[in-house]
């Protein structure tokens, strides 16, 4: 027998935890005893009568084959605590499309991003910390000319790369080139079901054309694509149909998203954000009681495996995710960097190695395993992992608040929102939760329309 050189094998002895980790991203947890066995020289031993129902277990899934291999698998040995796992690197905000909603306020006259050495600096001390997933985005990742030598160092260094992507640059050649280099998945974003609707947010005629021939040019070439869809004022009409496109016409996954008050949503006279309410009410009318399946996002799902004994944000933030700049500085996550609150002020990594400012900057220092107040109570706080924070902030002022709308979406049996902060005020002044912890960072008093 020997390691399939399908997965990458890595353990964490600081942690004491074992990652089993497929081309697709997909992650098992062992515990420390089971990945020195895995990593034995020889798999030495593989014929004691103790474990051989183990190594039974691991051949059944696929982790060791019955006959040797040309090819090795990729091993990697860490000793990092607390474990970044997975890392959203913005290479840019340059981008050929200017849409309504963009958090980042990208357009064709931001910035072009750090240089190709700098990156992959930071991906080979990425690697050496034990990242496992890699998020490229923007702006728009597809037009800068080094996105496959760096996806490929990421892929060759043991780690998933993914991208987010407006789809437009896609062509099949580009697509294949992307695969070959060993990227895992892309996630597109898609505004709406009809031309129209989808160039207006988008800023360019002929966008929507071209990005639902990105997503075919994926499906071509056997590149695994997802959606992601900002839900809006202005596209909840077409909820349905955006459905219908891509369950039924185009059979990709596909998840929707609220549009929060950060980057070009703020400076709009005529704010397109839905209120909770609404919001609720359309999750309710398309997806019924299913509806918070629909509401996580493809690209927060690699960190599901991180929450082990703790229930940290679905995301990870704070926990074992970070968010690098295109100007070469290291926030929190996109939606919680210094222009939503000097709170949340980034670590430089020129001046500083990505290790020493995940584990030592003040802003991830004070804000470590940050979570809603009430998610070890809740009965459904692993369910939800505490809803997102950046919204949580943005929307009700706290770092640690609950997340309403996500209280709603995995609580609420009705057709009804319900407002869950008071309730769950009322049941604190009763003494039915216990009380608050120390205060997080809050948010200055703004003036936000999205509120229900």
């Amino acid at each position: 027998m020997q390691l399939n050189p399908a997965f990458t094998f890595l353990h964490n002895r600081k942690t004491r935890v074992g990652y089993v980790i497929a081309h697709n991203g997909a992650t098992a947890l062992v515990n420390d005893d089971a990945m020195d066995l895995l990593l034995e020289p020889g798999l030495a031993s593989v014929h004691e009568p103790a474990y051989q129902p183990f190594f039974a277990q691991a051949q059944a899934a696929g982790w060791v084959l019955p006959a040797p291999s040309d090819a090795a698998a990729t091993v990697r040995i860490v000793d990092s605590e607390p474990h970044l796992t997975r890392i959203q690197v913005e290479l840019n905000l340059v981008c050929n499309l200017e849409c309504a909603h963009c958090y980042c306020s990208s357009s064709p006259r931001a910035a072009a991003g750090r240089e190709t050495s700098f990156f992959a600096s930071l991906l080979d001390q990425a690697a050496d910390m034990g990242v496992i997933h890699v998020d490229f985005t923007g702006g728009e990742p597809l037009i800068r000319k080094d996105l496959e030598d760096l996806i490929g160092q990421s892929r060759g260094r043991g780690m998933v790369p993914t991208i987010h992507t407006n789809g437009t640059l896609v062509t099949e050649a580009r697509a294949r080139a992307l695969r070959d280099a060993g990227l895992a998945e892309a996630l597109v974003s898609v505004d709406a079901a009809t031309p129209a609707l989808h160039d207006a947010f988008r800023g360019k005629a002929g966008a929507f054309v071209r990005t639902m021939a990105g997503i075919r040019a994926f499906q071509t070439v056997g590149v695994p694509v997802g959606v992601n869809v900002c839900l809006n004022r202005q596209n909840a009409g077409e909820v349905h149909d955006i459905v219908r496109l891509f369950r039924d016409e185009l059979q990709v996954p596909f998840h929707f998203d609220r549009v929060i008050p950060a980057g070009r949503t703020t400076e709009s006279e005529d704010p397109i954000a839905l209120s909770n309410a609404d919001y609720f009410a359309l999750m309710r009318e398309v997806f019924g009681q299913g509806s918070a399946l629909a509401t996580k996002k493809a690209c927060d799902a690699g960190n599901r495996h991180a929450r082990a004994a703790r229930i940290d944000p679905f995301c990870g933030v704070g926990a074992n995710y970070a968010f690098i700049k295109h100007n070469g500085t290291l926030a929190l996550c996109p939606t919680m960097t210094e222009a939503e609150s000097t709170a949340f002020a980034h670590a430089d990594l020129v001046d500083q190695g990505l290790r020493e400012a995940w584990e030592q900057h003040p802003t991830f220092v004070r804000t470590r395993h940050m979570q809603c107040e009430n998610v070890s109570v809740c009965p459904s706080g692993a369910d939800c992992g505490g809803g997102c924070r950046s919204n949580a902030y943005l929307l009700h002022g706290r770092l640690d608040s609950p997340d309403e709308m996500y209280c709603n979406l995995n609580k609420n049996e009705g057709d009804e929102y319900v407002p869950m902060l008071a309730r769950y005020e009322d049941m604190r002044a009763r003494g039915e939760l216990p009380p608050r912890p120390a205060p997080l960072p809050r948010a200055a008093p703004r003036a936000l329309t999205v509120l229900a």
